[in-house]
C-alpha cells in the first residue's frame, strides 16, 4: 500500500532524525500531535517503519565459568 504525501513527508523527516518527537513533527507539519501519531501508525501498518526511534541501552551481563575445589 502506498504512503500518502503527508506520510511520505513525515517519513522523510524521520529518516533525517530517527529520534524526532511527535511534537516536533506536528510543528513541522502544522497539525496536532495526535494527527502525527495516526500517520505514524499508518506508516507502521504499511511497513514503512518498524517503530518509534527510541534507543534503549542493552543490559550488561557477566558469565562465570568454572569452579574451585579445595581438599
Amino acid at each position: 500500500m502506498a504512503a500518502t504525501d503527508r506520510e511520505q513527508q513525515i517519513l522523510a523527516w524521520i529518516k533525517q532524525n530517527p529520534l524526532i518527537s511527535q511534537n516536533e513533527l506536528a510543528q513541522l507539519c502544522g497539525i496536532t500531535r495526535s494527527g502525527v501519531a495516526a500517520h505514524i501508525s499508518n506508516l507502521m501498518k504499511k511497513g514503512y517503519i518498524q517503530g518509534k526511534g527510541y534507543i534503549v541501552t542493552p543490559p550488561s551481563y557477566v558469565a562465570v565459568v568454572g569452579a574451585i575445589n579445595i581438599d
